[in-house]
């Protein structure tokens, strides 16, 4: 659904993909383009990774048979966000100029893991981050953010000529793509959940969750986060605080604050990660966040991240 939708009565899904049963749950999502088309990046717990189209379509609703670039590998468990990253111009052996698109992963995994993979080789880099959950490409400064349990860090995407191989690793051989120096923008004991751009911000702004806060954090100026308070949780939930248990949270352009709080109850055996609505929110002058809207889901329905339904980076 589109932002102004939430104050609308619900409405039918302009799209949708279902996956078959191995794919179990998604622990994120989100839009870009790729090339001509619209395109979602999804990633599943079981460590499948997929982009599938969006819109030009003939048809709202798409399946794993529609699914345009995929990998499965046992290396990133539980992969929690992935990004689209235009690579530039690379001569591939066929002669064709093109410009290549990176997959970045981040996932939790064993001890946490950032990957690059060349969706046109099918090959990952990987390098340690401690428990990934948050990928954000940043088109201006040429940097891709990611958000794990102790740091917010940018990373230069760099080019390598080389053969090496490292415990866990593929064989670099020939040219490709891997991370290059790190900032470590923030380093506090933050168990990051979700990273996600202030789309009211015109690119200056970053929006992470964590267990216990929610932050508005300056590119610029990462070490000057701002504390955001959403409004109190669910009735009879008396430990679910106004940033407590958030598990996405995102601005659209207009400023509106739409995001997923953990129920932590209910019937659905997942219910722990999930709700069964989405919230919407207004900033007020003193900096906290008014709650204007709630969308409930249909009985039996639940959400882990609500996005808004944008290609932009930032």
């Amino acid at each position: 659904m589109k932002p102004d939708d939430f104050f609308a009565a619900r409405p039918d899904p302009i799209w949708t993909f279902t996956g078959d049963d191995d794919w179990n749950s998604f622990n994120g999502f989100k839009f870009r383009t790729m090339g001509s088309r619209t395109v979602a990046l999804l990633v599943g717990s079981r460590g499948h990774l997929a982009i599938v189209p969006v819109e030009p379509s003939d048809k709202a609703a798409v399946t794993t048979n529609d699914i345009i670039w995929q990998s499965s590998t046992q290396h990133t468990d539980n992969p929690h966000a992935a990004e689209l990253v235009p690579a530039g111009k690379h001569a591939w052996p066929d002669g064709r100029g093109t410009a290549p698109d990176l997959f970045i992963v981040a996932a939790p995994g064993e001890g946490g893991s950032l990957a690059v993979y060349d969706i046109d080789a099918d090959t990952a880099w990987r390098t340690p981050f401690a428990g990934g959950h948050g990928v954000l490409w940043d088109p201006t400064a040429k940097r891709l953010w990611a958000l794990g349990n102790s740091s917010l860090s940018s990373y230069r995407i760099q080019k390598y000529a080389k053969t090496e191989q490292g415990a866990g690793e593929v064989d670099h051989t020939g040219s490709g793509w891997d991370l290059g120096d790190a900032r470590h923008e923030i380093d506090t004991p933050l168990m990051g959940h979700d990273l996600q751009p202030d789309y009211n911000s015109h690119g200056t702004h970053l929006l992470i969750t964590t267990p216990s806060q929610v932050f508005r954090v300056p590119k610029r100026h990462p070490g000057k986060r701002t504390s955001l308070t959403l409004p109190v949780g669910k009735p009879g939930v008396p430990s679910y605080k106004g940033s407590q248990k958030v598990k996405s949270l995102v601005r659209t352009s207009s400023g509106l604050y739409v995001w997923v709080r953990l129920q932590g109850h209910g019937f659905n055996p997942d219910a722990v990660w999930t709700d069964n609505a989405i919230s919407v929110g207004k900033a007020t002058d003193d900096g906290k966040i008014a709650q204007v809207a709630t969308l409930k889901l249909p009985k039996g329905d639940w959400t882990y991240k609500a996005r808004v339904f944008s290609t932009d980076y930032s």
